[in-house]
């Protein structure tokens, strides 16, 4: 049997693909186990669907990052995602963690449009050239 000491990084858009927000999954606390009392937030689970895999995901951020408000739909990221691999009742689990998810930013081509006045310019310029050759 393999077994990873630490939790494997993984390149989230060729493991994952596009992320789709669904929102919180749970809250998981620390319990006193000899009064069954509920001490304190440990992480929050929420859920994404991943387009590469087909299944939704459950991915799990430290309770020390605040709750997420995204809407649910929403195309999002992992931020520095890793996975553990484990064995649970003789059934490979995953558990996957992040430092964060949030929504994609789309990038915007630097390369100017071009505009109607730009492209008759162009044009009336070209004529000019061709009636001054002749």
């Amino acid at each position: 049997m393999v077994k990873f000491k630490n939790e494997l990084i993984i390149d989230s858009v060729a493991t994952l693909g596009e992320l789709e927000f669904m929102g919180l999954g749970r809250e998981h606390h620390e319990y006193d186990e000899s009064t069954g009392e509920i001490k304190a937030l440990e992480r929050r689970s929420y859920d994404v669907l991943s387009s590469a895999q087909g299944t939704l995901l459950e991915v799990n951020l430290d309770a020390e990052i605040p709750e997420l408000v995204i809407p649910i739909g929403s195309m999002v990221e992992l931020v520095n995602p890793r996975m553990r691999m484990f064995n649970a009742s003789g059934q490979a689990k995953s558990y996957i963690a992040a430092d964060g998810i949030q929504p994609v930013t789309k990038t915007t081509s630097t390369k100017p449009q071009a505009t109607a006045d730009d492209k008759a310019n162009q044009s009336s310029s070209k004529g000019n050239k061709q009636g001054q050759q002749s």
